[in-house]
C-alpha cells in the first residue's frame, strides 16, 4: 500500500501516538469505570490521537464504515467498558513514558491546533452546505496526526525540527530533508490504513498545498485547505476573502464560523483546564522543551507499573464475564486487544480431545469464521502447538531466530502479520485451546515487553469460555429436564383425555339402546354433554401448551358429582367386567372448593385403576364423610377402596411419582401422579393404604366450601 505521492504507507503503531495528559486525565476521573460513556466518548471526540485508536478498532469491520465515519458514533458503538480499557491503557503508556516525549508544551499546542481545526472545519461544512458536517469535523481533528507519528518516531529529532522552523512551509521542507516524509504525507498513510474514505485522506495530504492547486479537488480538500490557513496567527482579513471565493461563500460565513469555532474551542479549553491558545501551530511555540520528571526510585516505579497494568485488566475481566456465548467472548477479547494492545488481528485454536488436535477460527468483526486449519499436538513444530504442549506463550516472526515455518506461515497470512504470538488458554487444570495474536514489524518490540499483562488476558478469556461453557451446559440440561417435563405432562394429558374417550364411545351405544327402547335420556345427554367439554378442556390446554394453567375453582356438590359419573361410567367400567358398586354419600351433601373437571378427572383415574385392578370382578365402596377436622381445616372426605389384589410394599411407595412407564407407548401411571398434583393444587391431600390379597383404599381430603356468613 502506498499514499497518494508514492510514499510506502508502512503499518504505523497506533497506540505509540501520544494523547493529551489534561484529556486522559478527566476521562479517567470522570469515566467511572466505563459506566459514564458520555464523558468517555467526549475525551475521544476532542483528542486526535484517541480518535485515531477508537477508528482502528472499529473501521475497516463494515463496508458500509468506509462510506461516511462518524467519530462520535464510533466511540460510543466500542461501548464503555472497552473505551475505558482504552483510555486507561493510554494512561498507562503515558506515566511509563514509553512514547519519550516531546515536551508538555509541543503536546498541548498540536492538540489546541488539532481541536481548533475540527470545529473551523464543521463550521465551514456548515457555511458551505457540505452535506457531512460530521466527516469534515473529523479531518480537521485528524489533519496534523502524521506530526504525531513524528514526535512518536523521532522525538528528539522532531523536537529540535520544530524549535528551528520559522514556518510551516519551513517545517515541511526540514521534516522532508531529515525524516523522509512530511506529516502530511504521513497523515495521509494513516487515515488510509485506517480506512477513512478517499476525500479525508486527501484532504490531510493536500491540506498545504498551493492555492493554483485546489481548482476542481472535492469540497472537504478546499474546507480543511480554509481551515489551516485561517488557524494560522498571521491570518489576515484579506486571506478570509481568499478563502471565501475559494469556498464560493460570503465572506461574512467566513467571519461567523470562525466564531463559532473560537468559542467552541475555547469551552473545551475551560473544560479541560488547559493554557493553550486556540490557533497556535506547533512551528510558532517555544523553543524551550519542559524537562520531564522521572522517579529515580526503581521500586516505587515497579509498583506504580504493576499498579497500572492491573486497572485495565480489571475492565478486561468484566468485559469477558458478561458475555453470553463463546463467540462473544472471543470477539470482546479482540476488542479489548486492540484497544489495550492495540492487536485486532486474531485467531483462535480449540483444542479437539477426540482428535487430538486444534482446530483454528477467525475472530472477525461479525462472527468466527472457521480457518479450516488443523494442527496435530503431536509431531508438529507450529508454535500453537507448542504453546498448547509447553502451556507457555511463544512468539515467531518471519525472521529471526524462531522462523515461521509451515502452517504457521498459513496463519500470519490469513492474518495479515509478520509475527504471530500464541498465548494457552488454559483454565484451572484444564486446556482449552490456543489464542493466536497477528503482530506488525513495527508492534513487535512494544507488545514482547508486555507478555505478562498478554498472558494475563489469556487467562481471563479462558477463564470466561470456561464459564460461558459451564453456563451453556446447566442451561442445556435446564432444557432438557424443561422439555422431559413437559413431555410428561403432555402424554399425562393425552392419558387422561383418552379414558373418558374410549368410556364415552360405549355410553354412547347404551343411550342409543334406551332411546330405542323408549326411555328417557335427558339426564344421560347432560352428562355425556359435560364429561365432553371437559375433554374438550383438556385438549384445549394441550393445543395451547398450558399445561400448567392454574384451575378455576368454585363451590363443588361432591354427592352429586359422584353420582352424575357413577350414571355415566358405571355400566362400562364396573357392570361389564362384573364389578358392584356400592356408594355411601354425605348426608347434608357438602360441597368442597375445587376445580369440577379436575376433581371428576381424579375420580375417574381412581376408578379407572380400581376397575383394571378387579380383573376377576369384586367390589367398589365409594364413601363421603364430612366434616373432617384436618390441622385444623373443615375438610370433606372421599374413600374408594376396591377388592382387588392390592399392591406390594415397593409400589405402594411409588404409587404417586411421576415415574416413566415401563414401555414408552404405556401410558399407565400417569392417572395417579395427575390425581396426586390436580388434590395438591386445590390444597387438598391424597392417601393410600394397601396390602396385597387385602386390596386398596384411596383417601380424598378437599377443602370444604363454608356456608355464606359462617365463620
Amino acid at each position: 500500500m502506498t499514499t497518494g505521492t508514492g510514499v510506502p504507507a508502512a503499518t504505523i503503531d497506533v497506540v505509540k501516538l501520544q494523547p493529551l495528559p489534561e484529556a486522559l486525565s478527566r476521562a479517567v476521573a470522570l469515566g467511572d469505570d466505563g459506566r459514564n460513556v458520555a464523558e468517555l466518548t467526549e475525551a475521544v471526540v476532542h483528542d486526535p490521537v484517541l480518535a485515531a485508536r477508537v477508528l482502528a478498532l472499529v473501521r475497516g469491520e463494515r463496508p458500509e464504515n468506509r462510506e461516511r465515519p462518524d467519530l462520535l458514533k464510533a466511540a460510543e458503538s466500542v461501548g464503555g467498558v472497552t473505551l475505558y480499557a482504552l483510555i486507561l491503557r493510554a494512561t498507562i503508556d503515558w506515566l511509563r513514558g514509553i512514547h519519550a516525549r516531546s515536551g508538555e508544551s509541543d503536546s498541548r499546542a498540536f492538540w489546541a491546533h488539532s481541536v481548533h481545526c475540527a470545529y473551523l472545519a464543521r463550521a465551514l461544512a456548515d457555511a458551505t452546505s457540505y452535506p457531512h458536517p460530521e466527516e469534515a469535523y473529523l479531518a480537521g481533528l485528524l489533519h496534523d496526526l502524521g506530526i504525531a507519528v513524528h514526535m512518536a518516531q523521532a522525538p528528539d529529532q522532531y523536537h529540535a525540527l520544530v524549535a528551528n522552523a520559522v514556518s510551516e512551509t519551513h517545517l515541511l521542507s526540514k521534516e522532508l530533508e531529515h525524516l523522509g516524509a512530511a506529516h502530511p504525507e504521513l497523515g495521509e498513510a494513516l487515515a488510509i490504513q485506517l480506512g477513512l474514505p478517499g476525500p479525508v485522506c486527501d484532504a490531510l495530504l493536500l491540506q498545504h498545498a498551493r492555492e493554483d492547486e485546489l481548482s476542481g479537488t472535492h469540497g472537504l480538500v478546499r474546507i480543511i485547505w480554509v481551515t489551516e490557513t485561517l488557524t494560522d496567527p498571521s491570518a489576515s482579513g484579506a486571506d478570509q476573502e481568499r478563502c471565501a471565493r475559494l469556498l464560493g461563500v460570503d465572506p461574512a460565513r467566513i467571519s461567523q464560523a470562525l466564531a463559532s469555532a473560537a468559542r467552541e474551542m475555547q469551552a473545551v479549553l475551560a473544560k479541560l483546564d488547559v493554557k493553550a491558545a486556540a490557533g497556535v501551530p506547533l512551528w510558532a511555540t517555544s523553543a524551550q522543551r519542559p524537562e520531564v520528571d522521572r522517579d529515580d526510585d526503581g521500586r516505587r516505579a515497579r509498583l506504580l507499573d504493576s499498579i497500572l497494568q492491573r486497572a485495565p485488566l480489571e475492565q478486561i475481566s468484566l468485559l469477558l464475564l458478561d458475555c453470553d456465548d463463546t463467540y462473544g467472548v472471543l470477539a470482546r477479547a479482540r476488542a479489548v486487544s486492540a484497544a489495550v494492545f492495540g492487536l485486532k488481528d486474531v485467531a483462535v485454536f480449540f483444542y479437539d480431545a477426540g482428535r487430538n488436535e486444534l482446530t483454528g477460527s477467525l475472530v472477525g468483526g461479525e462472527n468466527l469464521i472457521d480457518s479450516e486449519l488443523k494442527i496435530p499436538v503431536s509431531g508438529s513444530t507450529s508454535a500453537v502447538a507448542r504453546a498448547w504442549a509447553e502451556r507457555k506463550p511463544a512468539a515467531s516472526s518471519r525472521d529471526g531466530a524462531r522462523r515461521l515455518t509451515g502452517v504457521d506461515l498459513q496463519i500470519a497470512r490469513l492474518l495479515g502479520a509478520h509475527e504471530l504470538i500464541t498465548l494457552p488458554l488454559v483454565s484451572g487444570s484444564s486446556g482449552l485451546g490456543v489464542m493466536v495474536l497477528g503482530v506488525g514489524s513495527e508492534q513487535a518490540a512494544r507488545v514482547l515487553e508486555e507478555r505478562g499483562i498478554l498472558l494475563r488476558m489469556a487467562d481471563l478469556v479462558a477463564l470466561a469460555l470456561t464459564k460461558n461453557r459451564e453456563a451453556t451446559e446447566r442451561q442445556r440440561a435446564r432444557q432438557s429436564e424443561a422439555a422431559d417435563r413437559l413431555g410428561m405432562t403432555v402424554r399425562g394429558l393425552v392419558h387422561e383425555a383418552r379414558n373418558p374417550l374410549s368410556i364415552l364411545k360405549t355410553q354412547l351405544e347404551l343411550v342409543r339402546e334406551r332411546v330405542r327402547a323408549g326411555a328417557q335420556v335427558d339426564r344421560d345427554v347432560q352428562i355425556l354433554r359435560e364429561e365432553i367439554d371437559r375433554v374438550g378442556g383438556i385438549l384445549a390446554r394441550l393445543g395451547s401448551l398450558d399445561v400448567q394453567a392454574e384451575p378455576a375453582r368454585t363451590a363443588v356438590n361432591v354427592n352429586r358429582t359422584i353420582q352424575d359419573l357413577l350414571a355415566l361410567y358405571r355400566d362400562p367400567l364396573f357392570a361389564e367386567r362384573g364389578i358392584t358398586v356400592r356408594f355411601e354419600p354425605a348426608p347434608q351433601a357438602p360441597e368442597v372448593v375445587a376445580d369440577p373437571d379436575g376433581l371428576k378427572q381424579v375420580l375417574v383415574n381412581l376408578w379407572k385403576n380400581a376397575s383394571e385392578a378387579m380383573t376377576r370382578g369384586g367390589q367398589l365402596h365409594v364413601a363421603v364423610s364430612d366434616r373432617v377436622n384436618y390441622e385444623g381445616r373443615l375438610m370433606v372426605e372421599i374413600s374408594i377402596t376396591d377388592t382387588g389384589p392390592g399392591m406390594v410394599p415397593d409400589t405402594l411407595e411409588g404409587v404417586f411419582s411421576r415415574r416413566p412407564p415401563r414401555a414408552p407407548d404405556s401410558e399407565r401411571g400417569f392417572g395417579l401422579s395427575n390425581s396426586y398434583a390436580i388434590v395438591r393444587q386445590l390444597g387438598g391431600h391424597i392417601m393410600c393404604r394397601s396390602q396385597p390379597g387385602r386390596g386398596t383404599t384411596f383417601t380424598l381430603l378437599l377443602p370444604r366450601a363454608m356456608p355464606a356468613g359462617s365463620a
